[in-house]
C-alpha cells in the first residue's frame, strides 16, 4: 500500500505564541476586527522548522500574537488539508495572512529568513484588502510581455477558484522555457498534485515540464513531482522508476562527479523514506548515499528517521547526533532529536 505520508509521531506544537488549532477556531477567536496569522507546514519540512526556531518560538513570534490570531497547522493532517484546499496552498512553508472573515489578505511562500518573514508578515497585517484581480490586470496590460506580472496575476487568480481564467494562463506561461515558465509550471503542477490530488494530471503536467527543462536545474525537482503525482495516483512503478532514471542520468553523464550522483542518489532516498512504503529499498537508498559521502548529514537524517520507525533507538540517536554536529544550525535535525527523545538536553527535566 502506498502511504502518502509515512510518519510516526504527532505533529509538533510550534509553541505557545503560535499554537496548533484549526483554521475555524482561529477565525472563531478572531471575531470580525482582528487578523489572523497562519503558518500551513510540515515536519520534514526543513525551511518550516527554521521559521519556527527563528522566529515562531522567539519573542518575535510572541510579539506578533499580540497583534493576531496566530496559529501553525500541518499540512497532513485532515485540518491542514482543510486549509490547504481552501487556500490552494502550493508549498510549506506558506503563511497566510487573513481577515477576521477569512479572506485571504496577503500570503508569504517560503521561509527568507527572519528578517525578511517578520516585515513581510507585518506588512500583509497593515493590509485592509488583497491586491485586487483589477490591479493585477491592470499591471500586465501595461507591461506586456513582462511573464512576472502574468504570471502574479495567473496564481492570484487560481488561489481565488478563478480556474477557468489561471489554468490555461499558466499552462502558456509554462511553455516560455525560461524562469517564468519554470515557476508558472511549478505552480500548475503543485496545485494538481497537492492542492487537488489529481494525480494523474499532476504527473502529466511534471513530466512534460522535466522533459522541456532537462538541460535547466528545474528539470530534476520537476522529475520528482512527477514522481509524486504517480505515487498519488496510485502508478507505484511508474514513480520508481523515474526515480532510477534521476540516478542513473547523474551516473552516466559525461561530467558526473560523486557529488551530483550522491545528490541524486539522495533524492531517491528521500522519496522512498517520505512517501513510500518499503523500508527496506529505502535503508538501502540511505546506505549507498553514505557509502558515497560517509558523514554526509542529510543522509543521516533520512537514517535516523528510518532506524525511528524500526525501534532502534540507539542507531537513530547516533544518526541525528552525528547530522547535528554536522550541521549545528539545522532546525530541522535539532527538533527530530527533541521531538523522539534523542538528545541529552531533549530528556532533561
Amino acid at each position: 500500500m502506498i502511504l502518502a505520508s509515512v510518519l510516526l509521531s504527532q505533529p509538533p506544537a510550534v509553541g505557545a505564541a503560535f499554537p496548533t488549532r484549526t483554521l475555524g477556531e482561529a477565525l472563531a477567536s478572531a471575531g470580525k476586527d482582528r487578523k489572523v496569522v497562519a503558518v500551513v507546514s510540515a515536519e520534514w519540512c526543513g525551511p518550516c522548522n527554521q521559521l519556527a526556531a527563528d522566529v515562531l518560538e522567539t519573542e518575535d513570534g510572541q510579539a506578533l500574537a499580540g497583534a493576531a490570531v496566530t496559529f501553525h497547522i500541518d499540512a497532513e493532517t485532515a485540518a491542514g488539508r482543510e486549509v490547504v484546499e481552501r487556500h490552494a496552498v502550493l508549498g510549506y512553508p506558506t503563511t497566510l495572512v487573513l481577515a477576521g472573515d477569512g479572506a485571504e489578505l496577503d500570503r508569504i511562500e517560503g521561509y527568507p529568513g527572519p528578517d525578511a518573514w517578520l516585515g513581510a508578515v507585518k506588512a500583509g497585517l497593515a493590509r485592509k484588502e488583497a491586491v485586487s484581480v483589477e490591479w493585477l490586470i491592470a499591471q500586465v496590460k501595461a507591461q506586456p510581455g513582462d511573464g512576472e506580472a502574468a504570471l502574479a496575476l495567473a496564481q492570484a487568480r487560481l488561489v481565488r477558484g478563478e480556474t477557468a481564467e489561471a489554468l490555461p494562463a499558466l499552462e502558456r506561461l509554462a511553455a516560455r522555457g525560461d524562469e517564468v515558465g519554470a515557476n508558472a509550471g511549478r505552480v500548475l503542477g503543485r496545485y494538481f498534485v497537492r492542492v487537488r490530488r489529481d494525480g494523474p494530471k499532476g504527473a502529466e503536467v511534471f513530466a512534460g515540464l522535466a522533459r522541456q527543462y532537462r538541460a535547466r536545474p528545474e528539470g530534476e525537482e520537476f522529475l520528482m513531482w512527477a514522481a509524486q503525482g504517480y505515487l498519488v495516483a496510485g502508478q507505484r512503478e511508474k514513480a520508481l522508476a523515474l526515480l532510477d532514471e534521476l540516478v542513473a542520468t547523474a551516473t552516466t553523464a559525461a561530467d558526473s562527479a560523486t557529488d551530483a550522483i550522491r545528490d541524486a542518489e539522495h533524492s531517491r532516498a528521500w522519496f522512498l523514506v517520505r512517501y513510500d512504503a518499503d523500508p527496506a529499498a529505502a535503508a538501502t537508498s540511505v546506505a549507498t548515499v553514505l557509502t558515497l559521502s560517509p558523514g554526509y548529514a542529510p543522509a543521516l537524517y533520512l537514517d535516523a528517521e528510518l532506524a525511528v520507525r524500526g525501534g532502534d533507538l540507539a542507531r537513530a540517536k547516533a544518526s541525528i547526533q552525528a547530522a547535528i554536529t554536522s550541521a549545528p544550525g539545522k532546525a530541522l535535525y535539532v527538533n527530530f532529536a527533541r521531538r523522539h527523545g534523542l538528545s541529552d538536553a531533549a530528556k532533561a527535566p
